[in-house]
């Protein structure tokens, strides 16, 4: 009897260390799936920015695409020099849109991303209205303009 009782204790053992094993690896599955979803999400926000930065790019140096973004523009009455500014303003909100979506994505810390907006949203004061009629309105995330429009409303409520 006393090694049935042996056997028993050494099968759960060993199925309890088995069991403990392939929690571990699906856990560390999981994260490693969890973590390349994240980073591919937040690699094709950037690769989708990359290619609105050269179209932008474009625009400003050629009247012929200024001229069709003005016809395309969701607010008509737009000048050339208000193209260009509008594309500048594309370009300069691609780093904090690109950290706020990695820090949504678990790829970023938060406190970086807010340094971040706090920043630009002290650069872009003056450019506040331009950005709210022309920019925002071009398919960014309504919390991540928030963030912005909170910033700016403060800083204006202060002056």
């Amino acid at each position: 009897m006393p090694d049935a009782i042996h056997v028993d204790l050494l099968d759960w053992l060993t199925l309890l260390v088995g069991a403990v094993g392939a929690t571990a690896t699906a856990s560390l599955a999981y994260l490693v799936d969890s973590w390349t979803k994240s980073a591919l999400k937040n690699e094709v926000t950037r690769s989708g920015q990359t290619d609105w930065r050269n179209y932008n790019l474009a625009v400003m140096a050629d009247e012929d695409l200024q001229d069709l973004e003005r016809q395309n523009h969701l607010i008509g009455g737009l000048s050339h020099p208000e193209i260009k500014k509008m594309c500048i303003s594309f370009i300069k909100i691609y780093v904090p849109y690109n950290m706020w979506i990695a820090q949504r994505n678990d790829l970023f810390d938060a406190a970086d991303v807010d340094r971040e907006i706090a920043n630009q949203a002290r650069l872009l004061f003056r450019d506040r209205t331009l950005f709210r009629r022309h920019v925002f309105l071009r398919g960014y995330d309504p919390a991540f303009c928030k963030l912005f429009q909170d910033r700016w409303d403060r800083m204006a409520a202060a002056t």
